[in-house]
């Protein structure tokens, strides 16, 4: 976990700042050194996790992801987080998803908050048959060109300058190799209410998508090969779709087992999850992802 954090530190510093880092990685004995935000020059501030959504935030946010997930296309670092392509699991240093205690997860936030949530029966059972196919979506997630992700996006992991024309990053122990919408999805969900997010969606994602190819040809070149790779509107929508299943899971191991997070913020977090995975009708998704692994088994 803590190689994870160097790596990402090194690849943040190169990619939005323009110096280098030391790279000398992988050793049992090493320094982080932190900076305290709250003494830049220019001043910066966080949002908090309740904040209403704003669209000048949201754009910053989604150019600086989109320069991260370009740089690293098809090139994430070494020694992070990453799952198998062809089997879907866990590689190398990833920890393997408990199938049991993500179950057990979603008692407990049954038990502890269900009188003040609405657990749609639709998010109930497709988080039942995700812990079922946990695998054959990870392999979906992986057949997606995939770059450096940040893996934990949501608004409270993000600082922004005092004019709010940067953003900043912090909490990176789930940096992984994934597709690049695991970020702007789990910023989205988990920062806006399912209401506002509605609204708001469709700009995004091609804002998300626009940014990203000019930072892709910024990276690479006009006609390289990894232009190719960008989604259609609609293909990102449906991606975006399957990591509200990522959210859902995320948040119910987080909510069920630790309890260093107050009621209200986690009912206020889980509903706005809930909220959104019932709309984006993620137990379609499901069926979905299901029903493409079976194809790809009948035509072997």
């Amino acid at each position: 976990m803590c190689i994870c954090l160097c790596i990402y530190y090194v690849c943040m510093n190169i990619t939005l700042y323009g110096y280098d880092l030391p790279r000398k990685l992988g050793s049992t004995n090493f320094l982080i050194i932190l900076e305290d935000t709250r003494f830049r020059k220019e001043g910066c501030f966080f949002q908090d996790l309740k904040a209403t959504f704003q669209r000048d935030s949201g754009h910053v946010i989604l150019r600086e992801f989109s320069m991260l997930h370009a740089k690293y296309w098809r090139q994430a670092p070494p020694n992070i987080w990453r799952y198998s392509r062809d089997t879907g699991r866990s590689l190398g240093r990833t920890p393997p998803l408990n199938k049991f205690l993500a179950s057990l997860a979603m008692q407990k936030v049954k038990e502890r908050y269900g009188s003040k949530l609405t657990v749609y029966p639709d998010c109930d059972q497709a988080y039942a048959l995700l812990l079922e196919n946990y695998e054959t979506v990870r392999r979906y997630w992986c057949s997606n060109p995939s770059t450096l992700c940040h893996g934990d996006s949501h608004i409270g992991n993000v600082f922004f300058s005092q004019g709010k024309s940067r953003a900043g990053f912090v909490d990176y122990q789930c940096v992984q190799e994934d597709h690049c919408l695991r970020d702007i999805s789990y910023y989205l969900i988990n920062s806006c209410s399912s209401l506002i997010l509605a609204e708001v969606e469709e700009e995004m994602l091609k804002e998300y998508l626009k940014v990203l190819r000019q930072h892709l040809v910024q990276f690479h070149g006009e006609h390289h090969v990894y232009i190719s790779d960008l989604p259609s509107y609609d293909e990102a929508y449906f991606i975006h779709r399957t990591y509200a299943l990522w959210c859902f899971l995320a948040w119910t191991i987080c909510c069920g087992f630790l309890d260093v997070v107050q009621e209200s913020f986690v009912v206020h977090a889980m509903q706005r999850m809930l909220d959104t995975c019932h709309r984006l009708d993620v137990l379609q998704v499901m069926h979905t992802l299901i029903g493409l692994e079976k194809s790809k088994r009948l035509n072997r």
